[in-house]
């Protein structure tokens, strides 16, 4: 157990300074220093409670681990683009096709209407 100290002669002696007798200005100054003790045991963490706890970059790490498989919006943006270009580059090549088709039923119709 850590333990705090406060110099509760020395807040006494202020206290006794500013016109309060020397047994009030003890009295306060030990419950003072109590109430610190007994408030910074159980609110200040210690060096052990800290070794417990991970370190913000271990906490960073195990976020960025599990975050990972989920996309953020940016990653969607760039996926949208990517999509968005794939599409077109498939049209080109469909518009390619069909046209090359369409030339291709233009000289067989017209081969046909020849041999008739």
């Amino acid at each position: 157990m850590t333990m705090y100290a406060i110099d509760t002669l020395e807040f006494a002696k202020k206290l006794r300074t500013a016109g309060l007798a020397q047994d009030q200005a003890e009295a306060i100054a030990e419950a003072h220093g109590q109430a610190f003790r007994e408030a910074a045991e159980h609110t200040l963490a210690t060096k052990q409670d800290l070794s417990r706890h991970p370190t913000k970059e271990e906490v960073k790490q195990l976020l960025d681990n599990a975050l990972e498989p989920y996309a953020t919006k940016h990653d969607l943006a760039e996926v949208r683009s990517e999509l968005k270009q794939d599409m077109k580059s498939l049209e080109l090549r469909m518009t390619t096709r069909l046209g090359a088709m369409m030339v291709a039923t233009t000289g067989i119709l017209l081969a046909a209407i020849r041999f008739l």
